[in-house]
Formats: C-alpha cells, structure tokens, sequence
C-alpha cells in the first residue's frame, strides 16, 4: 500500500494549469502519420523513430502474456534541449487484463530520419498571439503563452505539449513548426516536417502495426508480429498470398486493417478551465465530508466506532470527489498533462504510490517523475462494451525519466513491485535488442 491511510492529501496544483486531452473525431487520417507528428488514440503507432522499435516480446501483457495493443502516442518535446527536440511516448495496453506500458522516444533537431526545422516567425499559428480557441463542446480554451505550452488555430485546437517543469522561465509559448501551406484551413496549425529519403524502416505487423520479426512463410511478403496475428490475418492474406505467388489476379477478401486495432482518433488539447462553479452535488458532499474532519469519537463506544468506519469511508470519497469535482470542469477529457510536482489527480485514497515506489530509469538511473495520466473516459470512445469486457482503470498514471536520457545506454534493468497486493503497475522490462524506445512506467490505480 501507499502510505498509510490518512496520510494522503488533497492535491494543490491550482496555481498550476493542466493540459486536457479531448478526442477529435473528424480528422483526415493524414494527419495522424509521423510526418505530421501526432497526438494519436488507437489505431496503429506513427513510430516517431522508424528503426530499432520495441521488440514484440517486450509488447506483451504481463498477466496473460498475449500481445499488447497500441493505444495511445502524445508528441512531448523539451524544446530548450537540442536532443529532444523531438519527442514522443507511446502507450499500450492489454484489453484482457488491462494492463499498461510506455515507451518514449527522442531526436536532435539534425537527425537521420526528419529535415531539420526552420521555425519562422509567426510559423505554427494561423490566430492572432494569445487568442483563445473555442472548441464544439465549449469545454475550454487554449492560451497561447500558457504553460505548459501550447500550439493552436482559431479554427481547431490541438498541440505540442511541452512539460513547464523543463521549459525556461522566461521563455515564450512554442508554437509547431511550419504546416503545410496546400492546406490552410487544417495543416496551418499542425506541426509537419520532412521524412527524409532512403531510410530503410523497421518491418510492421500487418495487424497491429508494431516490429514485425517474421514474414508469411510462403510469399515472403506480409510480415507479423507473432504466431498469433498471422493466423489472425490469414483469412484475409491468403488470396493476396497465392496472387503473389502464382502472378495471376485475384480479387482478396475485403481486409479489416482496423480489426484488432482500437478506433482511431486525434487527441487535441486544452488548457484546464478555471473553477468558476462547482456542482450543487459536488459541493455538498465537499460540505459534508469538510464538517466530518472535526467530528471527534469516543473509545470504547460502538456507535463510535461505526462512525469511524464511515469516516474512514468518507475519508477515501473525499479523494474520489476532489477528482469529480476536477473532471466535472471538462467531463469530456481523456487525458491530463501535468508535468509538475504535484503529480497526478488520483481517483482513490487507496494505492496511491509513494516514492519508493516508482522505480528510477532503467536506462541511466535517473529518478522518474509524473508527466501525464489517461483517464477511463477514454473507454466510452474505444469501442469496448463494459458488459461484455473487463477492460477498465481508475486512472493510468506515467511517470518518465526526468533526465529524459537518450534511447541506447547501458541498461540497469530494475526489479520492483508494490508492496500492496491489489496494485498494478507496469514495471520496466530489459529490451532483448538495440532499441531506439525507452520503456518508462506506469502506475495504474482502479476504481
């Protein structure tokens, strides 16, 4: 567990803003490849670095040992640091036993896979400096020198998300890099850079779209993750397979590239509004659970005791409503970012990590520290039926190394666990094979 119970306290980031994640769901699937430098939900993964990916052992749940399903990347540059002028993580998760793991990656503005960007003045944003965006739920708006920073258009809100926590004090909002000008009423704002020509990429998975290790036995073409997702895929490779074989036409079975996969989706951004209101509910509970802080009880009696018990109880709906109270300003978020010491908004009283928990950077030693949480409103957009499915979280917490070390050195493989047996969390495996991913952690929290 923890802590022990009654330790815990109410988070103070007010003065702090937090970035909120909402899902798009009208944008071009363009946008969403690795040119344009995404903030992805679902689909398949826009590798940021397109060679030494993860190895499919490494992508598997720890719990039922199948392979795991991408289900998020945010783009999370350190843009006063040269060598992470790019940098992106990477979330995936087992449906079945809903479990997590991340991997981040990072690049120098001059590097083998992009052309380096040239920022020009005024580049990245098509609104006014400080205008704010409206979003169709009206849930929020976006300040161009807010921080942690972000990029925006009068038209669309979406963003480079920038931790505050590495950004100088003095320094100014980032704005993306140069869209593309074919497109002013949708690229204008986005960040787009140059793949350069060339680069032999890492093979993917025709299903999932991960390191794909091994090719269809026969045409030599189709290339898998595992055993598992050939045979997935066969009934719809196999005309394909005898078509390249035989050279003679065939017409194949329509083939379901988003079977498998989550739903596929922009993740844009805001700043956390302000608290102007607090529901009428919310704040009554809030009331009643502030006037039971001072009630005192009496040792020995019964009744005493029962009131205890249900303070305690109270004690842990406090935590539950503070993040109801939070969420309520924007109940549509599916992600929070908030790269400061304050850390996550946590569901629950219980299974709240202490320091000791979090383990330091496998790769350079590093302490890890809070960047951003997925909130189990995402579900509702995933497709998964709460009947039929026990995929579900309180909240996913990642917690990354805050060195931000570069992807290659000496690994020091770390073996930790809670010492609460209901708590999962997603401990950092050894990479069997140079890789150009970090795995970072995640501490999950249930309901």
């Amino acid at each position: 567990m923890s802590g022990d119970e009654g330790e815990s306290e109410e988070p103070n980031d007010e003065d702090n803003e937090v970035q909120l994640g909402f899902v798009e769901k009208n944008t071009e699937e363009r946008f969403l490849t690795r040119e344009w430098l995404p903030n992805k939900i679902g689909g398949k993964p826009a590798w940021l670095v397109p060679i030494n990916l993860p190895h499919p052992s490494v992508l598997v749940c720890s719990s039922c040992s199948l392979p795991l399903w991408f289900l998020m990347q945010i783009y999370a540059p350190l843009e006063h640091r040269d060598d992470t002028h790019h940098r992106a993580i990477f979330i995936f998760c087992c449906k079945t036993c809903s479990t997590f793991k991340a991997f981040r990656t990072q690049l120098p503005n001059e590097n083998p896979f992009y052309s380096p960007s040239m920022e020009s003045e005024g580049s990245g944003s098509s609104g006014e400096e400080g205008e704010g965006v409206e979003r169709e739920h009206g849930e929020g708006e976006a300040e161009a020198n807010a921080s942690p920073t972000v990029s925006t258009s009068a038209s669309s809100s979406t963003s480079v998300i920038t931790p505050p926590s590495t950004v100088p004090s003095d320094s100014a909002a980032s704005s993306p890099l140069t869209g593309n000008s074919d497109d002013e009423d949708e690229a204008s704002y986005r960040t787009h850079i140059e793949i350069k020509e060339g680069i032999k990429c890492s093979p993917l998975c025709e299903v999932c779209g991960i390191l794909a290790p091994s090719a269809c036995s026969k045409c030599h073409v189709a290339r898998y993750c595992s055993p598992t997702h050939q045979k997935f895929d066969w009934e719809f490779h196999s005309s394909e397979c005898q078509s390249l074989l035989t050279g003679v036409a065939t017409t194949p079975l329509p083939h379901p590239k988003c079977v498998g996969v989550f739903p596929q989706f922009e993740l844009v951004t805001e700043c956390e509004p302000a608290e102007d209101t607090i529901p009428d509910d919310v704040a009554r509970k809030l009331h009643e659970l502030e006037m039971s802080e001072g009630t005192t009880y009496n040792k020995g009696d019964e009744d005493s005791k029962a009131m205890q018990d249900i303070h305690r109880k109270m004690k842990v709906d406090k935590v539950f409503v503070h993040f109801q109270q939070r969420v309520a300003r924007a109940p549509s978020q599916v992600l929070r970012y908030a790269h400061f010491p304050t850390g996550a908004l946590w569901v629950s009283e219980k299974n709240i990590p202490r320091p000791q928990d979090i383990p330091p950077c496998q790769n350079c030693g590093a302490p890890r520290t809070f960047e951003f949480q997925i909130l189990p409103q995402l579900i509702y957009f995933l497709g998964v039926d709460p009947q039929v499915s026990s995929f579900d979280w309180g909240t996913a917490a990642v917690f990354t190394c805050s060195s931000s070390c570069a992807p290659g050195l000496t690994a020091s493989p770390t073996s930790t666990h809670s010492t609460h047996p209901t708590t999962t969390t997603s401990t950092p495996t050894p990479t069997p094979h140079c890789c150009s991913y970090v795995e970072e952690f995640i501490w999950k929290q249930d309901h």
